[in-house]
């Protein structure tokens, strides 16, 4: 395409200082004359003469300027428009009951631009992109997808609309090239850089782009919504500590109504607000709740649907909230004081994790009383408050050097072994009162520990030796975690070796089946022939018992301490012994770990299985199920589950695909020495449609772009007549010519003429 234009260029030979130089002398020269015409009384001879002198030293600045017209016959290349169609997830909606879709009004607002569009095409090239999450390419006919998606493709529609990294995307894909126009038809939602309102780097980005966009509004007012568009929650929680939970409810064209707001537990109602809806204006809700017990769990708050609501899919949010033990509460029972107890009471205060109840036996009731008894006891010691009614809020009951028959315990033995079935942990430490002389052999928490007890005779000798010893590590339990006295496997060996000596050590059996022998006796035997246990632990139902035939472990700390040894070993080894008790998530012998707690769909989620052996090494060759189904769903909907043997280094991979949004757990169970272990983790697979979180159609937004960029806003169908696009570059010059339009005798004659009107009319008013 041909086309002719014209331009003024001056010929003369002067730089721009030479040319600046000239006006300011032309301009000097004026307003000298016209100072010279101020005795004139009447204004318009002043005015004509001052207007004469004008032209003739507008005239002179022409000759020295040398003015030429520089004609030139062009071929123009053709330069693009960008049409980007908004193919996002809210172009289905329908802004009013039975109205028609956003989707179907930019379809009708392409068909009725097809004339200007035509006449485009016949100097520029028009290109259509579709965009929601990301800018596609698309053909002539953007909206010829299937129902319920934008792109030509057939795919799924995007789960965003990022109008800011669309237009950002155009830039670069026309970046060195002739850029138009860009046409841009949407809704005006908006969930990326630039929100509700262009910013001030949002409008320099508009503005960067050179050429106009021109926005059409296919929106309307009217949609009918409610949304639970945020939560503001954290991740965790501690375990019988106020957790507060706030989501933001954003309501459209829903004044005035009344809505109940549902807290639900993995689909278990724990608490409902009610709340007047607010069009326009988010509301913030908020639940206290006290999670009771440690692990994760899937927390949704719901509206439910309202009569007349266009969209049904944002009236629910959920996150996973993992709940963790702020301190350990730990019941602490001593037979008599001791330095062993002074040692660990001690250690137990000073632990900020540990939330501690102690009780000292101070006397028995078969004690010789010389005062009544109001004098001698502080307090009654609450057998049944304790044992009864209090035991469960407990995470650990240790049991030192105690025995129980003359305090009336004995009918709340077998609420002790519940507690320990139920998952509670249980530590049995030596002393003069303990095992088997504390008359523990036979009750349910003697069965409950790891060792047997002896027969008890009527020769003591037989049931407590009050000889030095050093403990002497059980083969293959270095990994234990009782025994990670130092910084390194081999540093925890070497502290075993060389801590200092117990004294006194309680009488037991061998070990109990299914128990863990850590440390043994160097000397003594069990009745079996066997290293008697010093040191033994074991899982009992769903909790853990701990068994320390000895009352002098304080020496690790005092005598370590005065001999410059490490008394640090002490408190390490108890802070173990405290972990594996409570049942620590990082000390499972099966444990299964997802990345991350929220996904996106589509996603494959990477999950590891480990397996660790009784002594705590890595178990290889032990095959891990995993099963993996979405909470909420009925049975018959769960994945069917899979196996994995475990490698060298004991775990096992595997990727999984959730087939939907939502909240997935993921159990993983194994077999180890006999006993199966089991672990989950929970995870959320997040709804793709976040701009739902906020559906209304605005059209704010393409208003400030089309004015930031020189563009225009329209509404609807309504006509694009003006949207303009940028001419197109010069591709070439096929022939020019210039006409100089000060080179002949009319300038000068004119010149000429114009001092002697001037010069003639001086005269007659009197000023030659």
């Amino acid at each position: 395409m041909t086309a002719r234009e014209w331009a003024l260029v001056w010929g003369g030979p002067w730089s721009r200082a030479g040319i600046a130089l000239a006006v300011l002398a032309t301009i000097a020269a004026l307003a000298i004359s016209a100072w010279t015409y101020r005795r004139l009384r009447r204004p318009w001879p002043r005015a004509l003469l001052i207007a004469l002198r004008a032209l003739a030293l507008g005239g002179a600045l022409l000759l020295f300027l040398q003015p030429a017209l520089d004609l030139r016959k062009v071929r123009l290349g053709r330069n693009h428009v960008a049409v980007l169609v908004d193919d996002s997830r809210s172009m289905e909606l329908s802004d009013q009951p039975g109205g028609p879709t956003r989707r179907e009004r930019a379809r009708e607002a392409l068909r009725r631009a097809a004339p200007l569009l035509d006449t485009w095409r016949r100097s520029r090239q028009v290109d259509f992109y579709t965009f929601s999450d990301a800018l596609r390419p698309a053909g002539d006919e953007p909206l010829a997808g299937a129902p319920g998606c934008l792109t030509p493709r057939g795919g799924t529609c995007g789960d965003a609309t990022r109008i800011g990294e669309a237009l950002e995307s155009v830039a670069r894909r026309y970046d060195g090239r002739d850029l138009g126009g860009i046409v841009l038809v949407s809704d005006g939602v908006d969930n990326g850089r630039f929100g509700r309102a262009l910013d001030a780097a949002g409008r320099a980005q508009v503005e960067r782009l050179g050429a106009p966009v021109h926005a059409a509004w296919v929106g309307r007012p009217g949609l009918r919504d409610v949304a639970v568009s945020a939560m503001a929650s954290g991740d965790f929680a501690f375990v019988r500590t106020v957790f507060r939970v706030e989501a933001i409810v954003r309501a459209a064209d829903m004044g005035g109504r009344k809505a109940e707001v549902v807290l639900r537990r993995e689909g278990q109602v724990l608490q409902t607000r009610v709340i007047e809806l607010r069009a326009g204006e988010p509301l913030m809700v908020s639940f206290d709740i006290v999670p009771e017990r440690v692990g994760e769990a899937y927390y949704e708050v719901a509206i439910p649907v309202q009569p007349d609501e266009a969209i049904g899919e944002n009236n629910a949010r959920g996150f996973v909230l993992r709940t963790l033990r702020d301190k350990l509460r730990v019941l602490h029972v001593c037979g008599r004081p001791s330095w062993d107890v002074l040692f660990l009471r001690r250690l137990l205060e000073r632990n900020p994790n540990v939330d501690l109840i102690s009780f000292f036996i101070l006397r028995t009731p078969t004690d010789l009383q010389l005062a009544p008894q109001s004098e001698l006891s502080l307090i009654p010691f609450p057998t049944r408050e304790l044992f009864e009614q209090e035991i469960k809020s407990f995470d650990l009951v240790l049991l030192q050097d105690f025995n129980f028959a003359p305090y009336g315990i004995a009918p709340y033995l077998a609420q002790m072994r519940g507690f320990v079935d139920a998952g509670g942990g249980l530590a049995m430490i030596g002393g003069a009162l303990a095992f088997t002389q504390g008359d523990w052999g036979g009750t349910p928490v003697g069965d409950a520990l790891p060792v047997d007890l002896l027969p008890k005779t009527a020769d003591p000798s037989r049931m407590f030796s009050t000889g030095e010893f050093r403990p002497r590590t059980a083969a293959g339990a270095n990994d234990h975690p009782l025994l990670r006295i130092g910084a390194t496997r081999e540093e925890s060996a070497k502290l075993w070796r060389t801590l200092p000596p117990l004294e006194g050590a309680n009488l037991v059996g061998g070990a109990r089946g299914g128990a863990t022998v850590l440390a043994v006796h160097p000397t003594l035997r069990a009745p079996d022939g066997a290293p008697m246990p010093v040191l033994a632990v074991r899982s009992v139902g769903a909790g853990r018992t701990l068994a320390l035939a000895s009352g002098s472990s304080w020496r690790w700390a005092f005598t370590a301490a005065a001999g410059g040894g490490d008394a640090r070993a002490y408190d390490r080894f108890w802070e173990g012994a405290l972990r594996w008790l409570a049942q620590d998530p990082e000390l499972r012998q099966v444990r299964v770990d997802v990345a991350r707690p929220t996904w996106a769909a589509g996603e494959d989620v990477p999950v590891v299985a480990r397996a660790l052996s009784r002594d705590y090494r890595p178990a290889p060759g032990v095959a891990v199920t995993l099963a993996w189904r979405r909470l909420g769903a009925a049975e018959t909907e769960g994945v069917a589950p899979v196996v994995r043997e475990t490698g060298e280094s004991g775990e096992a991979v595997i990727a999984l695909r959730p087939d939907r949004p939502g909240a997935w757990r993921v159990t993983a169970s194994a077999t180890i020495d006999g006993r199966v272990h089991t672990d989950e983790e929970t995870f959320l697979v997040e709804s793709p449609l976040r701009e739902l979180e906020d559906p209304e159609a605005r059209a704010a937004l393409l208003r400030e772009i089309a004015q930031a960029s020189g563009g225009r806003f329209v509404e609807g169908s309504a006509s694009w007549a003006g949207f303009a696009a940028r001419p197109p570059r010069v591709a070439a010059i096929e022939s020019r010519r210039q006409v100089e339009l000060w080179d002949g005798p009319w300038a000068f004659l004119g010149i000429v003429g114009v001092l002697a009107l001037e010069w003639a009319l001086r005269r007659r008013l009197g000023f030659a």
